[in-house]
């Protein structure tokens, strides 16, 4: 087997593998491939999702729509290769943490939060660290969202609204598949919204204004079929003004449906805008709603919870995969190819 010394990895934390014997995997530009002695260069393929923003509530009743929680972070060299190369190697274990989604802040003071979601990350001595930040929480009346994977929105802050959080912060470089790194801000302060908030930006876009929908997500296919993630949580409205609350993940304020993963805000549906904040679907990354008014009840502003983060790793069939705790699992592709999908902390083992 060859000297692994000089295996492509990069950053602070990589350190060289010498010495190394055995079988190998690895991951070519367009799919795993063999290394000139014929056995696999330790290469895998990876997927990994913060936990999705908390959205934010208001104490006010006259302007009591909150920001939307931002999407988490997402890092992925699927498909094809982009960014950091995964390098694994045959005996070790390797600790995956899985972010977990930012909590909602009901009612709260001026200049209150949502909470940021968890970092996702796979983390070793021999390798270089991944790691996906938490999206922003949104903002309540007067502040700000917070910086994240993506930004949360910022609440209402009367006659206009808050700024939003930055998104990509910490920052990585954008890929085909990463356009914005790992995501986008929440949308940009908006004037004359004093009953609306601003929705989290996702993973694939900027929040829309206040009145429109949080930042729509990515889809990615690593496990096999498509499936949405780190979508921006929508802004609440306040229904007795006549102002939806945000669809999110750039659904329509009408849809009851979560958009990649993410809830939509207080206030939303139609005729009626009564419904409540939904939270972001656990294990996509989702944004939470913000706190709206609905027209039933003009106090109360409840906002809702980010949904937690996801770290999948894809190897070829004969590498052989475990995780820990049994709650994450391993599944065989049809091409033969293996999945650890991870929805809780653990341990992966090669």
């Amino acid at each position: 087997m060859r000297d692994l010394k000089n295996k492509l990895t990069t950053g602070k934390n990589t350190k060289n593998i010498q010495g190394k014997k055995g079988k190998m995997f690895g991951y070519q530009v367009l799919g795993f491939g063999s290394g000139a002695d014929g056995g696999w260069d330790g290469t895998a393929e990876y997927l990994i999702v913060g936990g999705g923003g908390g959205g934010a509530g208001n104490q006010s009743p006259r302007s009591a729509s909150g920001g939307g929680g931002g999407g988490g972070g997402y890092r992925t060299s699927f498909p094809g290769f982009v960014g950091v190369v995964l390098t694994l190697a045959e005996g070790g274990t390797y600790p995956v943490t899985v972010g977990g989604g930012g909590a909602k802040n009901d009612n709260p003071s001026n200049n209150s939060n949502g909470a940021r979601g968890g970092n996702s990350a796979i983390t070793h001595p021999t390798i270089t660290d991944i790691e996906s930040t938490g999206g922003g929480g949104g903002g309540a009346v007067a502040a700000s969202g917070l910086p994240g994977g993506s930004g949360g929105g910022g609440g209402n802050n009367p006659p206009g609204s808050s700024s939003t959080g930055a998104g990509n912060t910490p920052p990585v470089s954008a890929t085909p598949v990463m356009p914005g790194g790992q995501g986008f801000p929440g949308h940009a302060t908006q004037p004359n919204y004093e009953s609306i908030g601003v929705p989290g930006g996702g993973a694939g876009g900027v929040g829309g204004p206040g009145s429109g929908t949080g930042g729509i997500g990515l889809n990615n296919s690593i496990t096999g079929s498509p499936v949405g993630y780190a979508g921006g949580g929508g802004a609440g409205g306040a229904g007795w003004a006549g102002h939806f609350g945000s669809g999110g993940g750039g659904q329509p304020n009408t849809s009851s449906d979560r958009g990649f993963g993410a809830g939509y805000g207080g206030a939303a549906g139609n005729p009626g805008k009564t419904n409540n904040a939904i939270a972001g679907a656990d294990n996509t990354g989702g944004g939470g709603g913000g706190g709206g008014v609905p027209l039933v009840n003009p106090i109360v502003s409840p906002a809702a919870n980010g949904g937690s983060g996801i770290v999948i790793i894809r190897t070829p069939g004969d590498v052989n995969l475990g995780v820990s705790p049994g709650t994450n699992s391993v599944a065989t592709l049809p091409s033969g190819e293996k999945v650890a999908t991870f929805t809780v902390s653990g341990n992966l083992t090669t």
